[in-house]
């Protein structure tokens, strides 16, 4: 495995896991930060 654009190259099953995790975790994290100015705001 070379290096590409001076990053390295991850193995496909880790960067699909971690573009899911991404994906997953934004609207959970919109959520959270809601909640908290929320309640920092009240």
């Amino acid at each position: 495995m070379h290096r590409a654009a001076g990053r390295p190259v991850f193995p496909y099953p880790l960067d699909a896991i971690v573009k899911t995790l991404i994906k997953t975790a934004g609207p959970a994290l919109l959520t959270l930060a809601m909640v908290v100015a929320a309640l920092v705001l009240r």
